[in-house]
């Protein structure tokens, strides 16, 4: 009995489209895989002494295919949904691609990897039709720098104690009062409810911080209808129904983190093998 691992079916398929059909007239070189009004979606042979076919996507050979089953891929930087989705309809879905954070990856029979901008990235047939990543992916991971991050907090320090100290204080409770009285409500009540919005910019934020502690209020309470309650409750509120919201220290600080980080980039690159999972850290 054959073993169905070394039957190259995308291989075979490949090379039985290319045999098959018809260039568009007057452009040889251009053979549609599907509708032939979609001449940026093409079935070519990439290396005719090897006999390596591809499918091509634009200007970029996408999807390589060779006599071994063996499976390349290649975005050629191009890591959109559309070359995702491409991936998984020519493959017919034993190689899938996604996009996920923003960086398109491609899920086989042993994992999820990251498709790099440069380079081919090669797979192996296993069984039932499946693939496995050929050898090991090196990435670049991106993390916390310490040092780097401490330095960065360090400006930050007595608003971060104000906000675990107010927090604390309250049971994590912002109430409608504390929340008029640094972001007012729209005068809006039709709904016979008051609604609290941030009245400060994102970039106004950290400045208003480092200007003084008479901001910290504010800031706090701007931060706060930034990110998701861990719990509300509904009370009267100058003749109105308003919610108080409860918060948890660390998602506050967790938030501000964020700020900090976007603001002084605290991080480092590292080399590292991926694992087969899902991460965001990966560039």
């Amino acid at each position: 009995m054959t073993n169905p691992i070394n039957i190259p079916v995308l291989y075979l398929g490949a090379k039985t489209l290319y045999d098959t059909v018809v260039p568009i007239r007057g452009k040889p070189h251009i053979k549609p895989i599907g509708n032939r009004r979609r001449q940026h979606e093409t079935i070519e042979l990439f290396d005719s002494d090897k006999e390596i076919y591809s499918y091509k996507l634009y200007d970029t050979h996408v999807v390589r295919l060779y006599p071994n089953g063996d499976v390349a891929i290649h975005t050629g930087g191009w890591g959109s949904q559309t070359t995702a989705s491409f991936i998984s309809w020519v493959t017919r879905n034993r190689l899938s691609g996604r996009i996920f954070n923003n960086k398109l990856w491609v899920s086989t029979y042993d994992g999820h990897w990251p498709m790099p901008d440069d380079g081919v990235v090669l797979f192996k047939p296993v069984f039932n039709g499946g693939f496995k990543l050929a050898e090991p992916l090196m990435v670049e991971k991106r993390s916390v720098d310490r040092a780097a991050a401490k330095e960065a907090r360090a400006p930050y320090r007595e608003f971060m104690s104000f906000v675990k100290t107010m927090l604390t204080l309250s049971d994590g409770w912002i109430m409608p009062d504390t929340m008029e009285s640094v972001c007012p409500h729209a005068p809006d009540t039709r709904y016979n409810s008051i609604d609290h919005y941030p009245n400060m910019r994102t970039e106004e934020l950290l400045p208003a911080i480092l200007d003084g502690e008479d901001n910290y209020l504010k800031v706090l309470v701007n931060i706060c209808l930034r990110i998701s309650a861990s719990d509300a409750d509904y009370l009267q509120f100058m003749g109105h129904t308003a919610q108080k919201l409860k918060y948890k220290p660390e998602n506050v600080l967790s938030a501000l983190d964020r700020l900090i980080f976007n603001s002084e980039d605290p991080y480092k690159l590292d080399k590292v093998q991926a694992d087969g999972t899902f991460c965001r850290n990966y560039v």
